[in-house]
Formats: C-alpha cells, sequence, structure tokens
C-alpha cells in the first residue's frame, strides 16, 4: 500500500472544488481545510530549511508569498468582474475603499460580492503567512505544549462550524487548527500510519455515502434541498477534513516526480480558473433539462482544464521562477556559517533533499 504522492493529492483536492462549485454536492470546504493542513506543514518546512537563511527571514516569507498568490489571483479576479458585469450587467457600485480586497487579498473573503469566490481561501492563507514567524517563535519557545494550544483551536474551530455554522469566515481563528495541525507534523516530524490514515479516510468515505443515500440526511451535503440541514453543512465538512488530515500527511512523505510537481501547480490555477466557467454555469444553465445542463457543463469543465493548464505553463509557471530567483538572491549561501536566527530557534537538524513550494489554497 502506497501514499498519494504530494501534487496528486492536491490535484485530487482542486478537482472535490471543482465539482462541488458545478453541483450541488457541498464538500468543498473540507478539501480547502486540507490544503490548509498541507500548508502548514510546507509553510514550517520552508521557513525553517530555506527562509531562515535570509537576512530578514520574515520579510522575505511573507514577500515571496504574496508574490506566489497575487498574480493568478489578480488575473482571474479581474476576469471574474468582466464576467459579472457581462453576465449580470453590474456596474462600478461601492467606492474604491471597499473594493481594495480585489487588489491586496487580505479582507477579500469579508466582501459582501467576492467576484472571484473560490479565492475567499487566499485571503485565509494570507493571513496566515503574515501570522507565520510569530507562530514560528512561539513553537520555538513552548514546543510540544502547543499541542494543547491546537486541541484547543481545533476544539473552538468545530464549535464555531457547528452552532454558528460558518462556511466561509473572514477571519484566519475558526480555520487555524488546520494550518496548526500540519505545522506540528512538521515540527515534530510525524508521520501517520498508512494504514490508519486509509482506514480513517474509508470511513469519511463511507459516512459521506450514508449522509447522501439516505433521503432524510441528504440535504446536509446537497445544497438546496433542505435549508435547514444544509445550515450544518460546514460542520460536515470539519469533520470530513480532520478524519482524512492523516491521509493528507502521509502525501508530503512519498518523493515528487516531474509530472507530480506540474499537477500540484495546477491544482492552484485551476481552483482559480474553473470559477469563470462556473459563473457562466450559474447564469444560463439553472433552469435547463438535464439533457442539456449535463453535456454543456461538462463542456465548460473540460474548457476550465485546458485553459488553466495553458495558463499554467505559459503565465504561472514563469512568473514562479522569477519568484524562485528572487528568492535565492535574498538568502546566505547554503555553506557560510548561519547567524544567528533573528525568528525562533535554528534551523531543524537533517532536512534531506529539496523541499518543494508550499501549496496554495
Amino acid at each position: 500500500m502506497k501514499s498519494i504522492s504530494p501534487g496528486s493529492f492536491r490535484f485530487i483536492l482542486a478537482n472535490v472544488v471543482v465539482i462541488s462549485h458545478f453541483s450541488m454536492f457541498g464538500i468543498g470546504t473540507a478539501a480547502v481545510e486540507l490544503f490548509f493542513v498541507l500548508s502548514g506543514y510546507w509553510v514550517y518546512r520552508l521557513f525553517d530549511t530555506r527562509y531562515m537563511r535570509a537576512h530578514s527571514p520574515a520579510s522575505v516569507f511573507i514577500s515571496s508569498r504574496f508574490l506566489r498568490i497575487a498574480p493568478m489571483f489578480l488575473l482571474f479576479n479581474l476576469m471574474a468582474i468582466l464576467v459579472h458585469r457581462e453576465l449580470y450587467d453590474i456596474g462600478p457600485g461601492a467606492d474604491w475603499f471597499s473594493k481594495l480586497p480585489n487588489y491586496v487579498i487580505i479582507g477579500y473573503a469579508g466582501m459582501s460580492e467576492m467576484p472571484l469566490s473560490p479565492a475567499w481561501s487566499l485571503d485565509i492563507e494570507m493571513q496566515f503567512y503574515i501570522l507565520f514567524p510569530v507562530v514560528y517563535i512561539l513553537m520555538a519557545g513552548i514546543g510540544r505544549a502547543l499541542e494543547i494550544v491546537m486541541c484547543l483551536f481545533l476544539a473552538f474551530g468545530i464549535t464555531y462550524f457547528c452552532y454558528f455554522g460558518v462556511s466561509h469566515s473572514p477571519h484566519l481563528f475558526p480555520y487555524i487548527g488546520f494550518f496548526l495541525i500540519g505545522l506540528m507534523a512538521a515540527k515534530l516530524r510525524w508521520q501517520p500510519s498508512l494504514q490508519a490514515s486509509y482506514a480513517l479516510a474509508i470511513v469519511a468515505l463511507a459516512a459521506l455515502g450514508l449522509l447522501t443515500a439516505l433521503p432524510e440526511l441528504r440535504g446536509l451535503v446537497i445544497g438546496p434541498l433542505d435549508k435547514t440541514r444544509f445550515f450544518w453543512n460546514p460542520a460536515v465538512n470539519f469533520c470530513l477534513a480532520v478524519l482524512l488530515a492523516p491521509l493528507a500527511l502521509t502525501s508530503v512523505c512519498r518523493k515528487s516526480s516531474k509530472l507530480d510537481r506540474l499537477l500540484g501547480d495546477w491544482s492552484y490555477v485551476l481552483y482559480c480558473c474553473h470559477w469563470l466557467g462556473a459563473l457562466v454555469a450559474y447564469r444560463y444553465l439553472a433552469d435547463l433539462d438535464w439533457l442539456i445542463k449535463v453535456p454543456i457543463t461538462a463542456g465548460l469543465i473540460v474548457m476550465s482544464y485546458a485553459v488553466s493548464l495553458g495558463v499554467l505553463l505559459y503565465v504561472d509557471r514563469p512568473i514562479s521562477r522569477w519568484r524562485e530567483r528572487w528568492v535565492e538572491r535574498q538568502l546566505r549561501p547554503i555553506y557560510s556559517a548561519p547567524a544567528s536566527p533573528k525568528i525562533g530557534e535554528s534551523h531543524s537538524a537533517g532536512a534531506v533533499g529539496p523541499i518543494p513550494d508550499a501549496p496554495v489554497i
């Protein structure tokens, strides 16, 4: 039995989001929360083994992460604004200041109208990146005691989701437990048991299948069927993400091939791009017969994959290579004796092999 490779796992999660947005199946939030787990893991590894070599680790790290997110966000957000105006005849509307998150990401999840709706998670990611250097200091100072803090955050998170039904909070706090799972796994070098991870995944899928199969529970996961039950959908997504988190962390133990890295990078571009097709589907296909709706929807999905792959190869990857070169210029040579760390503890010993770029979403 093998673990799923990291890029493939991220691509599967992106596909879950795509399926959720082109259907009534409300499990996309769980996929995003699993992205948060992976982000926490890789961000810790990157910061500890790479960015700590910079003269100003925090500023280089935050700048690098913004440059990773911003190009695709700005491109597809602009396209979504244009599509919105064309399809729904939306005018200039509110003042410039209220639209500032369209350009700086932070605050985007709190906008009353988000042109690129999936980008709420990018706002949460950016909030985490800004907070991370402080979290790194705390992790260096209190070590394993942070596990207790993580459990408290998770307890708060599940209360928040279950009792308030929040699915897209504009704040990092309800989601920070997922980032902390990844952070602690990286810091403690924890590798979940593959057998136990797959067992929990089977439990999660079986529970999801049961919810879908039983008419009285179907409204928990399928949108318009029962608004009263769908109120609990964020709690269902939370539980699915917790059960699947160990499986997500088994993927980081696999070496990534060239194709696997392509799939991992593609997941972010696809995540942003598919929403343009979803907007068209929501506008024109909602009241059509299934015999017409299904093939058109399939065509929009295929178009999303094709466009996102082209943007990945000819726009996103060249920008990422430029960003990587910029980051390398900010780092001290690896053979030089490192100065006293400016943030937290010294680099972790024993890191082997190149660390892939932290996933986005």
